[in-house]
C-alpha cells in the first residue's frame, strides 16, 4: 500500500494576510497542493493523509480578545472556503483520503466541512484511526476524554487490521525543545501502541523540521516536513512485506519568484495612515488607491515585499499579537478595496525593536530596524529573491537611507511624513530621489521604469 503525507499546509487562499519574518508561503501553499495532488495521484498512491493545520486560521479568531475589535465575524466566512476548497481539491482526485486537524485549524469550522474527519477507515487490509486533540495548558498537546476512551477502543479491537494512527502531534520521537512539540502524556501513548501489538505506524506534523522514519517497540513513527515552505514538501510512505519505506518529494524545485524584480514598500504612511501604529483594526485605514496600486505592481511583475518598523511593540505600546492582527486587517482592506485577492504583499518584514528605549531586554538593540537591511536580506535568503532590480517606496528618510544600503532605487512619496522629509537636509544630501504623490503614481513610475522580459 502505498500512502501519501502532507502536513502543516497553513493555507490562506480567501483568508487575509501572510506570514511575517518567516519563509512560509500561506497565501501560495493551495495552488501548489492542487500540483502535489496531481503528482501523487500519478503516482499511484492508494491514500493521501493530511495531519493538521490545513488552513491557517489568525490567531485573532483563535484567541479573541474583547480589548480590540473583534475580527472572527469578518474572517470566519473565508476561513470556512478555504477548507471548503481543500475539500474540493481532494475529492476531485477520486483518491481516498484521511484529514485531521492541527492547533491552526478552527474546529467548529474544520468539523463543518469534514465532519467524518474522526471515523475510523479500514482501507486494503489496514485500519486508519484519526485523532482530534489540542493543546491545553502551556500549549502541550494531551489526549485525553473522547480521544483517549477512542485510542484505548481501537487498540482493544479484537478483530482490527494493522493500525495507522494519525495526529498532529508527536507521540515519538522526543523533540527537545522550549516549545511543548510531543504529547504531555507521549510515554504513555507510545506505550499503549506498542502493548497493543496492533499499530504498525504512527503519522504526525506540528514539528515543521519533520523526522525521518523512527521505531520504538514495533511502532514505527514519521514526522512530515510541513509543506507551505518551499520547496513544498511531502512524503509517500510504501507498506509491504518487507516493512515501510519512506520516500520524500519536492513539489517545486525552483524558486517561484526567480527574475522577478522588488517593489519594497514601506507601510504607516505610504500604505495606511499613521493613526493605527500604536493600536488596534479600529484605527487601520488605507491611504485611498492603495490596494488597487499593490495588486497593479503583481500584475506587472514585482514581488511586492513591506518592509516596516514597528517599534510601537518593544516601546510597550501594543503587544506583538496586536500588530499581526493589524496586519491580517490590512490585508483584508486591500482586497476589499482592489476586488481582488491578488492585492496582498507578497513578503511581509517587520521589526518589533524598540532600541535603547525598549520596555524589556528582550526588545532592546536595533540591528532589525530601518535602515537596517536585516530583515530584507533574510526575505531574500528564504525565497530566492532577486536583488539587481529593486525599488524602495517609503515617506521617511530612514525608508531612503535603506534602499541606498540595500542597493534599491528610492522614491519619496508625499504621504504621511514624506512632506517632511522633502526638507530635511538629509534627504537633499542624498541627491538623485525619485518623489511621487502618492503610493499610486509611485507605481506608473515604476511601470514606466520596468521593462518586463518580452
Amino acid at each position: 500500500m502505498k500512502i501519501a503525507h502532507i502536513t502543516d499546509l497553513h493555507i490562506r487562499l480567501h483568508i487575509p494576510g501572510l506570514a511575517p519574518n518567516s519563509p512560509a508561503r500561506f497565501r501560495e501553499s493551495f495552488a501548489v497542493f492542487l500540483q502535489a495532488l496531481e503528482k501523487i495521484k500519478a503516482a499511484g498512491a492508494d491514500r493521501v493523509i493530511l495531519t493538521g493545520d490545513i488552513v491557517d486560521v489568525p490567531a485573532c479568531v483563535l484567541r479573541p480578545t474583547d480589548y480590540y475589535t473583534d475580527l472572527s465575524p469578518l474572517f470566519l466566512p473565508a476561513i470556512g472556503k478555504d477548507y471548503q476548497a481543500v475539500r474540493d481539491a481532494l475529492d476531485a482526485t477520486g483518491v481516498p483520503y484521511s484529514i485531521i486537524p492541527g492547533n491552526h485549524d478552527h474546529y467548529p469550522t474544520f468539523r463543518s466541512v469534514f465532519p467524518d474527519a474522526e471515523k475510523t477507515i479500514d482501507h486494503d487490509g489496514f485500519r486508519f484511526v484519526g485523532y482530534c486533540d489540542r493543546e491545553w495548558k502551556n500549549n502541550t498537546p494531551h489526549r485525553h476524554d473522547r480521544e483517549r476512551k477512542r485510542m484505548v477502543a481501537e487498540l482493544a479491537a479484537p478483530d482490527s487490521p494493522p493500525q495507522i494512527h494519525l495526529q498532529h502531534f508527536l507521540p515519538f520521537p522526543q523533540i527537545e525543545s522550549d516549545y511543548p512539540f510531543n504529547y504531555r502524556d507521549a510515554d504513555n501513548i507510545t506505550r499503549l501502541y506498542a502493548e497493543s501489538g496492533k499499530v504498525l505506524l504512527s503519522l504526525s506534523g506540528h514539528y515543521h523540521p519533520g523526522t525521518e522514519l523512527v521505531e520504538k517497540e514495533g511502532v514505527t513513527y514519521a514526522t512530515g516536513k510541513r509543506f507551505c515552505e518551499a520547496p513544498f514538501p511531502y512524503c509517500i510512505y510504501t507498506l509491504g512485506d518487507n516493512g515501510i519505506s519512506q520516500e520524500e518529494f519536492q513539489t517545486l524545485e525552483a524558486p517561484m519568484y526567480a527574475g522577478k524584480p522588488l517593489a519594497i514598500l514601506d507601510r504607516d504612511g505610504v500604505i495606511n495612515t499613521l493613526s493605527s501604529y500604536t493600536t488596534g483594526p479600529e484605527e487601520m485605514k488605507l491611504i485611498p488607491g492603495a490596494g488597487p496600486a499593490i495588486l497593479k505592481l503583481k500584475q506587472a511583475g514585482f514581488v511586492v515585499v513591506i518592509n516596516t518598523n514597528q517599534s510601537c511593540v518593544g516601546l510597550g505600546e501594543v503587544p506583538q499579537e496586536v500588530v499581526d492582527m493589524n496586519h491580517d486587517y490590512l490585508c483584508h482592506l486591500l482586497v476589499e478595496e482592489a476586488g481582488d485577492l491578488n492585492a496582498q504583499p507578497d513578503v511581509l518584514c517587520y521589526s518589533i525593536q524598540g532600541g535603547d528605549n525598549a520596555v524589556s531586554p528582550e526588545f532592546s538593540g536595533s540591528d532589525t530596524v530601518k535602515p537596517a537591511t536585516k530583515l530584507v536580506d533574510q526575505a531574500v535568503g528564504f525565497h530566492g529573491l532577486e536583488t539587481s532590480n529593486a525599488w524602495m517606496v517609503g515617506d521617511r528618510i530612514g525608508d531612503m537611507e535603506f534602499a541606498r544600503r540595500f542597493g534599491a532605487r528610492p522614491i519619496l512619496v508625499l504621504t504621511g511624513d514624506g512632506q517632511n522629509t522633502l526638507k530635511l537636509s538629509r534627504f537633499q544630501a542624498l541627491g538623485n530621489t525619485m518623489v511621487s504623490e502618492t503610493l499610486s503614481t509611485a507605481t506608473i513610475m515604476l511601470e514606466q521604469y520596468f521593462l518586463p522580459n518580452p
